[in-house]
């Protein structure tokens, strides 16, 4: 499907040179009409008289035998409930004041109120920034495995989606607000990831206008008379303020879901308390007009809005039936109050103050209320809550538990709790221990802290000198789970011998050109006389590895490496390696790094800046051993290749903890290879 060309606003930097895609219309199922007919043989009066004193004896007698009944029976399991989830953009554990009651006035008395009559979680946890949250939100898996670092491509077709899980439990699904989850290919747009319908902003960067059909613009972001997206048409303008239009759209649907024939899953994403700093005249007008008051306006606005919508839930008579879930995103910035108090680190850090949020669950009808909980949740628990809720089964592997569980009384599996993120050069990473008690992390610099939130739960100081043994065994644990985290899980389709074959899956990170991208292979060349194409790796349309004569050829994206061949009839690894950074805010830092290893050794390296992102064909197999008419083969044995979701480095510049050399890639590639050598006939 073509997609639409979008452009740096001020610069007018090409991001995707595609189309906007026609929009097409769903068809409606008719409801059948029942009629009733009267029947010919309709009783007289005198028989419906008596068949009425009949029927009121036997009410009489239905009535004495329940009065003698001394045990009553048991409540029946509610039914499959209406879901709305609500997420929060950058606000702070300390933002909500159910969270800090004794810090005076509250700026959010309504969810302060919903947090009375629900589940006030005080240890939840989520991604340090928005969009890797979401991901982990939308597939009850860690961002780093969906290709979050922090930012992503898109969620992959076949990874199974809340929304498409709630689709298959007979729910209809509705995405109302901000995305953050992909735009450059619509195969990562929320109808694609099982919403039936969406109204809002794919990022926030086109909310600012004007757009003209089929071209888009990058922009930072603005709250007044944003640019919104309904399904999946061409944004358009809207006068007024982006949060209550969208507020609007919510209270719109819930006027109308008593006439629903299904269960309705809602996703209300709001943008607030995000900047920039631009709350509504009416609640800009309650504080002063400093950074610090607006920001106290915008949290305002926020707790007024859900105000609005658990209220219209209780006008329509869905209040009881419908289970509410609030959270945030990450922490706060901090940068105009202390949103994260009494935690140390702000939104963008793995300290506790940036991953750990507000979460408030109430559902009446399901749920018990008015309670507080220290245990440790996290985001990875959403999914399954609600889709155990809702009669869906669950996709296997996934981490997180049932917080309904939890809420009856039983006690959850513990487990660690991982994050990953930055680039091969500024990695940043943490864990919590499986008692919740030890953090170790990492931000960017310097070397692992270890905080013990036992002692002291802000987790300002470090342990680090004091238990280095808890240290190395958290850090070993932590490379543990990276090492196959980062490692895409592909379908290798095999065409006979030598390891020609098709890879699929995980669409847009096995495509190079947006974040990190390592393809690592052993090879065995046996012709390198031939003058002929030898195709070791293609990807129509995105990149070509190859061997001709005595040299290896690459062209990832435009970007081009070449190099001697390695020896023949000798396995030898393999490494491409690459990075696209991309940036909204400053576009000019863009970059792009190719760089091609020969076992441990780099033999080739190019950097260009602003590069343009790939095609949008992210669906296209990666072809090994020959092209995709099977032609051009190569000449040799190929082994069983990896693909992992970053750049890697030369091990003399390698990072000791999250392990990112290429020896840590390449390491047993050839023990494959070289077993079949050794069988006869090879």
């Amino acid at each position: 499907m073509s997609m639409p060309r979008t452009s740096w606003r001020r610069d007018a930097r090409p991001i995707a040179l595609r189309r906007w895609p026609v929009a097409t219309k769903k068809a409606g199922k008719a409801r059948p009409v029942t009629k009733t007919a009267s029947r010919p043989d309709s009783p007289g009066s005198a028989e419906l008289a008596a068949l009425s004193r009949l029927f009121l004896l036997l009410l009489v007698l239905l009535f004495i035998a329940g009065c003698d009944r001394q045990e009553p029976a048991s409540p029946a399991a509610p039914d499959k409930p209406n879901i709305l989830f609500i997420l929060v953009d950058d606000m702070g554990y300390a933002d909500l004041g159910a969270n800090r009651p004794d810090a005076g006035v509250s700026l959010t008395p309504a969810l302060d109120q919903l947090a009375n009559e629900g589940i006030r979680y005080t240890r939840n946890y989520v991604d340090s920034t928005c969009a890797a949250s979401r991901a982990g939100i939308l597939t009850g898996t860690s961002p780093l495995r969906r290709g979050f670092r922090p930012q992503g491509t898109g969620i992959a077709p076949e990874v199974d989606t809340l929304p498409e899980l709630l689709r298959e439990a007979g729910y209809s699904t509705h995405h109302v607000g901000k995305w953050h989850l992909g735009y450059v290919s619509q195969a990562a747009w929320p109808l694609a990831q099982g919403f039936d319908t969406f109204y809002g902003f794919l990022t926030q960067f086109f909310l600012r206008g004007p757009h003209e059909p089929p071209e888009l613009k990058v922009a930072r972001p603005v709250y007044s008379n944003p640019w919104l997206q309904r399904d999946n048409k061409f944004p358009r303008a809207h006068q007024g303020h982006l949060s209550q239009l969208l507020l609007d759209e919510v209270l719109t649907f819930v006027a109308s879901a008593p006439q629903r024939d299904e269960p309705w899953f809602l996703n209300y994403w709001l943008y607030l308390p995000h900047g920039p700093l631009q709350p509504a005249a009416d609640f800009a007008d309650q504080f002063a007009d400093t950074p610090g008051g607006r920001y106290q306006a915008m949290l305002a606005q926020l707790d007024h809005n859900i105000g609005r919508v658990l209220e219209k839930l209780d006008d329509v008579g869905l209040a009881e039936s419908t289970l509410v879930i609030v959270t945030s995103d990450n922490g706060g910035t901090a940068k105009q109050i202390d949103s994260n108090a009494p935690f140390s680190g702000t939104k963008m850090s793995f300290e506790e103050g940036g991953v750990r949020t507000p979460l408030i669950v109430r559902w009446p009808d399901g749920l018990g209320g008015g309670t507080t909980d220290d245990t440790v949740v996290s985001y990875l628990d959403y999914l399954p809550t609600m889709a155990i809720a809702a009669g869906s089964g669950l996709p296997a592997g996934l981490p997180g538990r049932d917080l309904r569980a939890l809420a009856q009384g039983e006690a959850l599996s513990a487990r660690s709790l991982f994050w990953d993120s930055g680039t091969s050069s500024q990695p940043a990473w943490s864990m919590l221990s499986a008692d919740g008690r030890w953090r170790v992390h990492r931000n960017f610099l310097g070397d692992p802290v270890l905080n013990d939130l036992q002692t002291d739960s802000a987790g300002s100081e470090n342990f680090a000198a004091e238990r280095p043994d808890i240290l190395a065994r958290n850090i070993d644990s932590f490379q543990q789970w990276r090492m196959a985290a980062r490692t895409l899980d592909l379908l290798f389709e095999s065409h006979g011998a030598a390891g020609r074959g098709v890879l699929r899956g995980e669409d847009f990170q096995r495509t190079p050109g947006v974040g990190g991208f390592s393809f690592a292979v052993a090879v065995t060349p046996t012709d390198t006389n031939s003058s002929d194409v030898q195709i070791i790796a293609e990807q129509p349309r995105h990149w070509r590895f190859w061997q001709q004569g005595e040299k290896l050829y690459l062209d990832v994206v435009g970007l081009t490496l070449e190099s001697a061949a390695p020896p023949s009839g000798r396995c030898t690894p393999l490494v491409v390696t690459a990075a696209f950074n991309f940036s909204h805010i400053a576009p000019s830092k863009a970059y792009a790094v190719l760089e091609l290893f020969i076992g441990d050794e780099r033999v080739a390296s190019t950097r260009i800046s602003r590069p343009s992102p790939p095609v949008d064909s992210y669906s296209a197999p990666t072809y090994l051993g020959a092209n995709a008419q099977g032609k051009a083969s190569f000449g040799g044995i190929l082994g069983q290749p990896v693909i992992v979701n970053e750049m890697v480095v030369p091990d003399d510049v390698a990072d000791p903890w999250t392990r990112n050399g290429v020896s840590d890639l390449t390491r047993g590639l050839c023990d494959e290879v070289n077993q079949v050598l050794l069988e006869p006939g090879q």
